[in-house]
């Protein structure tokens, strides 16, 4: 079973990835440009493994114990 801050970092990651990269790849689509996988999986990647670190961090700082 997963640590609860390694499930909030996986799900922001999956999430807010793929959200970035499509909208990403939707203004490459409005400007005409052809769709590149290789720049869809680098954002989703990129931008998704800094929003699940910061998400990890975040759920990890809100619950420490006092």
């Amino acid at each position: 079973m997963l640590a609860p801050e390694n499930k909030k970092f996986i799900y922001f990651f999956i999430f807010s990835g793929l959200i970035f990269a499509t909208i990403m790849a939707l203004f490459d689509v409005a400007d005409r440009t052809p769709f590149q996988i290789k720049k869809f999986i680098f954002f989703f990647l990129a931008f998704g493994f800094l929003s699940g670190l910061d998400a990890r961090n975040r759920y990890k700082r809100d619950n420490k114990t006092k």
